[in-house]
């Protein structure tokens, strides 16, 4: 793992369709948090505006492809000399795939350089991640790999709230000229919810398979806050589930 950064989901009213074991179906309804236009740390204030920089060159930079069973490193270099920015092929990418396996046929006009890239990359399991000041093109599951750690203050869904039901009255039988109200006052409490109870449900759904292939995931909670190592996909998928779970007080 690279590194660790920490963000505080602050806490809320509870939410009471954890006690049902499951994802309430409005919450799947739901759509989910969107993914940036670049994935990837920027770690300094420097990267970080040169991350800005680039996205905003992703998006606004308009081109159009006519490529005809072209090598992937021919549209990569394409991009580069027209875009200004520093592309690099991961040697990760060259170790999965056979060099037929990258040729490329495509024409597209007057889209966007973010647009054209997807359009090549995304049918052959690639993607683009930010790292060090340069966009490198890597396999799909390297996001996976790519691991933060992000802290959720979940309290409010660790304690159910208490019903408060009224007295129970019944009437008993008395002699022939009375009867009598027999008052039972009610014994219930606030009970916490089981920690391993809500990790399981993060766990059923979100991320997938990922909690299991991929090396140094995790997920904890203790005293009502929840730790989760995860990739940046999980954890938008993660802080997307404990928002709707917010919703049902």
């Amino acid at each position: 793992m690279r590194g660790h950064r920490v963000k505080i989901l602050g806490s809320a009213a509870l939410a009471a369709a954890l006690t049902a074991g499951g994802v309430p179906a409005m919450a799947q309804d739901q759509p989910a948090m969107p993914a940036p236009v670049l994935e990837g740390d920027a770690g300094t204030p420097e990267l970080a505006a040169k991350k800005k920089e680039i996205t905003n060159k992703l998006v606004g930079f308009k081109l159009s492809f006519d490529f005809t069973d072209a090598q992937l490193d021919d549209i990569i270099s394409f991009c580069r000399e027209v875009s200004g920015i520093n592309f690099v092929i991961d040697r990760r990418v060259w170790d999965k795939y056979r060099p037929e396996e990258l040729r490329v046929t495509i024409k597209l006009a007057d889209v966007s350089l973010r647009t054209a890239l997807r359009f090549v990359l995304e049918p052959r399991g690639l993607t683009m991640i930010f790292r060090d000041g340069v966009i490198l093109v890597v396999p799909k599951e390297t996001l996976d790999e790519e691991l933060v750690l992000e802290i959720y203050d979940v309290k409010d869904l660790m304690t159910k709230i208490p019903d408060f039901p009224g007295p129970e009255v019944a009437l008993t039988a008395g002699s022939e000229a009375a009867t009598g109200v027999d008052f039972n006052a009610p014994t219930e409490s606030t009970v916490l919810t089981d920690p391993d109870r809500l990790s399981d449900l993060i766990r059923k759904n979100v991320g997938g398979d990922s909690w299991d292939r991929v090396g140094g995931t995790s997920i904890s909670i203790a005293n009502g806050i929840l730790f989760v190592v995860q990739s940046r996909r999980v954890q938008r998928e993660v802080a997307h589930l404990v928002v709707m779970l917010r919703q049902f007080k």
